[in-house]
């Protein structure tokens, strides 16, 4: 295995993580949240697909073996120089802990835990992960207590690469003044390090803190929130993202800090109760049918779950041997598969389904994000192929585009900003079209894909979902690849149509 160094977000990266796994710890009552080091890189350049799958593995054993409490996943810089950064990551838990005499062989394949039948394989993962990082000329360490829980560390040097951090709102001077209320004192020190970045004066909300009606921004769970008169920004590990206007206050997803950051730009300078729709409109809901086949009990939850949030319904098989008793003509409009199951395989389950069905949509799943994994996926005939732990926005993508969903027009009536807030958009998009015509010019598909990302979430965040949808399926087509002719043209187009929006909007 070789490894596929690209330019990364290390803040959308730990976020992503945690957020992926965030309601596995709500159905088991754990508090999950990530606490990201302000002063890290706004960008680095590694393999952050194997970073993702160490990171994944330590939270999903986390959360398999911790029973109540809360599990951090912390991200920091330790040193820095003008090459290279050394960043930590650690994943620590509540659980039941390991002994000193179980750690040292916790890494070997296959090594079980003692007394924790349930454990079986966690072993085989941890020392995958053992040598991933070792492949990456890094540490991964583990400190634990029986009955206090553990901590696995990871600890990495990457090289710093250009650019900034994308979709930052950004607060002058003389804002005003925000208070943070926490669940845990740590995450509101987390939220307030970051808003200060983004230039914001924010506060501790404490007993003694007088009551006003400056605004609140409280991280929270949906049944735990308390009055507070003033304006308020809830954040909610499964709130809204872009941020949602209901009653007076703004809800938000609490694992995104600059969603968080978006949201009070809109509580002060945006949308009032007035302008914003009483009944923001959702996403649409695809209303398909598939059937789903994984072997990975956690893995098969998640991408139901994803499913069920896209308005699918969902048929989910433990191998491909069972995914293809299920399968009966017209009865799914999509197969999703594992590529890597036993019996019988996703690959040996395509060339068997394409004896039955030349017209099934099927996509391959994989922890694999070299590009020989996507020509076996193309060669047994399947449509195309996806890296776990898969994005929402990018499944969506795929299964619109490969299920012929026709998407609406798209509409300016969403945008409903204040002047501010309007001119912001405007300007900032028209850089980032021209940012992203100069990349198509010298035929850099990374930068492109990057500047898609940035504008899709910029148009998200208005509810223009349409036009967001199709430049997160550019990116997904353009991510590991070249700028086909065919590329530079899609682009191009869905940039024009961008221009025309924009220029209704001035």
């Amino acid at each position: 295995m070789t490894l596929e160094f690209q330019d990364f977000c290390p803040l959308q990266l730990t976020e992503d993580t945690v957020r992926t796994y965030s309601a596995f710890a709500r159905s088991k009552g754990l508090l999950l949240y990530a606490c990201i080091d302000p002063a890290l890189p706004d960008r680095l350049r590694g393999d952050p697909i194997r970073i993702r799958q160490i990171l994944n593995n330590l939270l999903s054993n986390a959360i398999k073996f911790t029973d109540s409490g809360r599990i951090v996943l912390r991200a920091q810089l330790l040193a820095s120089d003008n090459d290279r950064a050394h960043v930590q990551w650690q994943v620590s838990d509540s659980g039941r802990g390991i002994a000193q005499t179980q750690q040292q062989q916790l890494f070997d394949p296959f090594y079980q835990v003692n007394d924790a039948t349930e454990q079986a394989g966690a072993g085989l993962g941890l020392a995958i992960c053992k040598w991933l990082c070792e492949l990456m000329a890094g540490q991964l360490n583990v400190v634990s207590e029986p009955g206090l829980g553990s901590s696995f560390i990871l600890q990495l040097s990457l090289d710093h690469a250009l650019g900034d951090l994308a979709a930052c709102p950004v607060f002058g001077p003389g804002s005003a003044t925000v208070y943070v209320r926490a669940q845990v004192t740590e995450q509101a020190q987390h939220l307030m390090a970051w808003l200060k970045r983004f230039g914001l004066d924010c506060r501790p909300l404490t007993a003694g803190t007088p009551v006003s009606s400056a605004l609140l921004v409280e991280l929270c769970s949906p049944a735990n929130t308390a009055a507070w008169p003033g304006p308020r920004v809830v954040a909610r590990a499964d709130g809204p993202n872009p941020s949602q206007l209901r009653g007076t206050d703004r809800e938000v997803d609490a694992h995104d800090v600059r969603a968080i950051a978006w949201a009070i730009y809109q509580a002060q300078h945006g949308a009032s109760t007035d302008s914003q729709p009483s009944s923001p409109e959702k996403p649409r809901q695809l209303n398909l049918q598939v059937l789903v086949a994984e072997d990975n009990v956690i893995n098969s939850a998640i991408i139901k779950e994803q499913l069920e949030v896209l308005g699918c319904s969902v048929v989910v098989a433990a191998n491909g041997e069972l995914a293809l008793a299920q399968w009966s003509p017209g009865r799914f409009d999509l197969l999703l598969t594992d590529v890597n199951m036993p019996v019988m395989n996703g690959y040996q389950l395509t060339t068997a389904l394409r004896q039955l069905d030349q017209a099934l949509p099927i996509i391959g799943v994989t922890a694999n994000a070299l590009r020989e994994e996507g020509e076996r996926c193309a060669g047994v005939g399947m449509n195309a192929w996806m890296v776990k732990p898969l994005n929402l926005a990018t499944l969506r993508a795929n299964l619109e585009r490969h299920c012929k969903i026709t998407l609406p027009a798209t509409s300016v009536a969403p945008l409903k900003l204040s002047p501010d807030m309007r001119e912001l958009f405007v300007t900032t998009l028209r850089q980032d079209m021209q940012t992203t015509l100069t990349a198509l010019d010298n035929a850099d598909a990374h930068r492109v894909a990057q500047q898609l990302h940035s504008m899709a979430g910029a148009l998200g965040a208005v509810q223009l979902e349409a036009l967001a949808t199709t430049f997160v399926e550019l990116e997904c087509r353009l991510n590991g690849m070249s700028v086909t002719r065919t590329l530079d043209l899609e682009v191009r187009q869905n940039l024009a149509r961008l221009k025309d929006l924009l220029d209704t909007l001035e």
